[in-house]
């Protein structure tokens, strides 16, 4: 088994020991996932004692936990590595109230609150390309289905922490841009966000950038986007730039257009196959898109 990796409020967990994989369920360091959190946390070293909303007790190769004084069990045993408690991750969800995801093609388990900043937003997500238009072709890969595969990702981690996700397409299905432009103004969403990717002929030419037109607001948008994007994907930044594109001047919300990666350049082709890297950028573009409602 791959690494697992662990990502809370949208960034990947630095902990001190590895997650296992065990009977299909994984286990995480409790104490500092728990941290990371918010919920504070004393370990005797048999024994871990969480405070949160809730009191909850959990002991080492035990199925078993108290919550409340109530006993609950466990999907699999607890136990301990180098000292510390690993626990089944299922089990933090409706201790701490927050949303599980598994992405197993990513080996990332991601644990999602509710923000604030989120909560009852629409957010507008179009996965560029579409059926007949295949986007940028790389030599094993196509911008349309790069596009909706981060589409699908961020969407997923949006609704997790309290947005309203609507896409302009959530199949390989051409959908031409003044329609897209229509489905946007009629949903009429808090804001808009186009993927796509980059194609050039000189294969040496490589990054991401991000596009807004004539608005102080998709300026901001834009900028917020790239920012994380650079700070996820260091190698890859071309900036936030002005543009008349047809889309993004129709559209009456704060609009950019995102593109990922030159699918021409066979090393980030080669990225953009990865499911870690994959869900990166969606992270990235979740942390932005929060940033610039806040």
């Amino acid at each position: 088994m791959k690494r697992i990796r662990i990502v809370v409020r949208g960034r990947e967990l630095a902990t001190s020991i590895q997650s296992e994989l065990v009977d299909g369920h994984v286990l995480v360091p409790l104490k500092e996932t728990a941290h990371a959190l918010g919920v504070i946390g004393a370990w005797d070293g048999t024994t871990l004692k969480l405070q949160g909303k809730q009191e909850i007790i959990i002991c080492s190769n035990q199925a078993i936990a108290r919550v409340d004084n109530r006993q609950q069990a466990l999907p699999v045993a607890t136990r301990i590595r180098e000292g510390q408690l690993l626990a089944p991750a299922l089990a933090l969800g409706p201790w701490f109230g927050v949303k599980v995801l598994w992405d197993h093609s990513a080996g990332a388990l991601i644990f999602l609150q509710a923000e604030k900043a989120l909560i009852g937003k629409k957010i507008i997500i179009d996965p560029g390309h579409g059926g007949k238009d295949e986007g940028a072709v790389g030599a094993s890969i196509l911008g349309k289905d790069l596009t909706l595969a981060l589409a699908k990702r961020l969407g997923q981690l949006l609704e997790a922490a309290g947005a309203q996700v609507v896409f302009t397409r959530s199949r390989d299905l051409y959908v031409s841009l003044k329609r897209r432009a229509l489905l946007a103004n009629q949903a009429q969403g808090d804001l808009f966000l186009s993927l796509e990717s980059n194609h050039f002929y000189d294969s040496a030419i490589w990054g991401t950038e991000t596009y807004y037109c004539n608005s102080w607001q998709g300026q901001r948008l834009a900028s917020a986007l790239q920012r994380e994007l650079a700070v996820e994907v260091e190698e890859t930044d071309r900036g936030a730039r002005e543009a008349s594109f047809n889309l993004l001047c129709t559209v009456r919300a704060p609009a950019a257009i995102v593109k990922v990666l030159y699918l021409s350049n066979p090393q980030q082709e080669a990225q953009a196959k990865e499911g870690w890297f994959r869900q990166r950028c969606a992270l990235a573009l979740y942390r932005g898109i929060k940033d610039f409602l806040e």
